[in-house]
């Protein structure tokens, strides 16, 4: 697969970027079940056989069928378009659909799911904790609230990929540090306090 753009907004590079960590769920999605993705050998969902067929690579989402799909099987864009038979825009857009690119002016990369990734978080708990995409004067950010005791938003934290001054967070200037909340605790709950959202996110 190239990086060529998917009508002049989406190339493959920003799908594949965005995909990471997540082709096993895109490709289940996409034509696949999820038992034949264990990276044991399977038949081939298209020609048969016994065990010809396997998840190959789950990083890159490859898939491996030796006797249909034996080559030019590198990505998960290219298993999923040989799975159905589809065009590579057709392939692009379902992808990028799953993903909930939007394919405006310009193909912007996910950054709470980057940020995410890059942590070694998983990307549902990092939301969970309400990172959402925000700005930070010209620089875009995921952004995470911050609580005091009252339960009331008192700050915010700041995490990017894109600048190294935010590669580790910064919290809002001028405003009090807070609790990263998920789940406000009822009476009787276990509370575990850990430092920072990266670890709250794992443990969540």
């Amino acid at each position: 697969m190239d990086s060529a753009t998917f009508n002049g907004h989406l190339s493959a590079d920003d799908v594949k970027r965005n995909a990471s960590g997540r082709w096993r769920d895109i490709l289940a999605a996409n034509g696949f079940n999820h038992d034949e993705l264990d990276g044991r050998h399977h038949p081939c969902p298209k020609c048969g056989g016994v065990d010809r067929f396997s998840l190959l690579d789950e990083s890159e989402g490859a898939v491996l069928c030796r006797q249909c799909f034996a080559e030019k099987n590198g990505d998960g864009l290219a298993a999923i378009q040989w799975r159905n038979d589809w065009t590579f825009s057709q392939t692009i857009r379902a992808v990028a659909d799953f993903l909930g690119m939007d394919g405006g002016e310009r193909s912007r990369l996910d950054i709470v799911a980057d940020v995410a990734r890059s942590k070694r978080m998983p990307v549902e708990s990092f939301r969970a904790f309400g990172a959402t995409l925000d700005r930070r004067g010209n620089l875009e950010v995921a952004r995470v609230p911050m609580f005091d005791q009252h339960r009331n938003q008192c700050s915010s934290f700041d995490l990017s990929n894109i600048s190294p001054e935010f590669s580790k967070g910064m919290s809002a200037k001028g405003q009090p540090l807070g609790l990263f909340v998920a789940t406000w605790p009822g009476e009787g709950d276990t509370v575990c306090l850990v430092e920072g959202v990266k670890d709250a996110a794992a443990l969540h």
